[in-house]
């Protein structure tokens, strides 16, 4: 199994710390940030951009822009968005909430 430091994704780093709380290897954080973890997969929050409704190829078609290096800064920032919950992990929501930062990046 991969650690949550090689994946990057965030659904590890919670099995990690139920694993050191078992264990009574874990500071009393370490319960408040699993606590989080589970909160957001109970929501069924996007974990990595690639979770995220909607794709890079949607997001430019619909910004009409040639694709290129501000279309990465911009997917992590939606999936911010909707993990902060301005923003509803739904295609239309995230192509208008797109056209909206990246005419504020202009």
């Amino acid at each position: 199994m991969a650690t949550a430091a090689q994946s990057g994704d965030p659904r590890d780093a919670a099995r990690q710390l139920r694993r050191r709380i078992a264990a009574g290897r874990a500071t009393p954080a370490a319960a408040t940030l699993l606590a989080l973890c589970e909160r957001a997969d109970e929501q069924q929050l996007p974990a990595l951009v690639a979770d995220l409704a909607a794709d890079g190829g949607e997001i430019i078609a619909a910004i009409n822009e040639q694709p290129g290096a501000w279309v990465k800064p911009l997917l992590e920032e939606l999936l911010q968005e909707v993990a902060h919950g301005r923003v509803e992990n739904r295609r239309n929501a995230l192509v208008a909430a797109a056209k909206q930062l990246h005419e504020k990046q202009r």
